[in-house]
């Protein structure tokens, strides 16, 4: 009802097969997910959603442990909403990600690549390769791997990332980026233990160094 009244066109998958159907199917702009299902769990559903498609997921549910919210970012998903929520939040979660996604691809079809090392972003076809190679990255983890190589070696907060990737009219928190960045380095570093790209500052927040665009 809440959908319909903001003008939303949707479609609704009952259970997890029905789901990945509809995806390919309807082709979405975003994905709410519920995180238990008839069929399978909803964060293992998110990693076969993330082989389909790049728009955000975010996850409804119980579960506030950091445990399950760590490993939900893992498997793909851009945010995370617990039940019971304010249908008011949740509309506005929904349109911070749909306006973020917007704005970052018009900007980034300005520019076609960026390249830094053997790692190129092609802005247009929102696609990162390494030798050729094509990397998977979620939405969120394009959008902050391309924020960052348009910045680089400038220090930025978990807050100020959280705010140019998720919007000021987010309400992700700061766990959020630093999973993400967690999830970058494993694709992007040779060696994410100690990355050389994307640094951390202790105290401050992150860096993206050794990049030439």
């Amino acid at each position: 009802m809440n959908l319909t009244l903001e003008g939303f066109a949707y479609t609704i998958a009952s259970t997890g097969m029905d789901a990945i159907k509809k995806v390919r199917e309807k082709a979405p702009d975003l994905i709410l997910l519920d995180i238990q299902l008839p069929d399978m769990n909803g964060i293992d559903l998110c990693q076969q959603l993330r082989e389909m498609t790049a728009v955000p997921i975010l996850y409804v549910t119980c579960n506030n442990e950091d445990k399950e919210k760590i490993l939900a970012f893992a498997m793909g998903g851009d945010d995370y909403i617990e039940k019971p929520f304010n249908s008011r939040v949740l509309i506005a979660r929904i349109k911070a990600h749909l306006r973020r996604n917007s704005i970052n691809h018009n900007q980034n079809t300005l520019k076609r690549q960026i390249t830094f090392d053997d790692i190129v972003i092609d802005l247009s076809a929102r696609e990162v390769r390494r030798n050729g190679h094509v990397i998977e990255l979620t939405a969120k983890e394009f959008e902050l791997l391309t924020f960052f190589a348009q910045h680089p070696n400038q220090v930025f907060s978990a807050e100020q990332l959280l705010n140019q990737i998720w919007g000021y009219d987010s309400f992700s928190e700061k766990s959020t980026i630093i999973v993400h960045i967690s999830n970058l380095r494993k694709k992007i570093e040779d060696y994410p233990v100690n990355p050389s790209y994307i640094i951390t500052m202790r105290g401050v927040g992150y860096k993206f160094v050794q990049a030439s665009i």
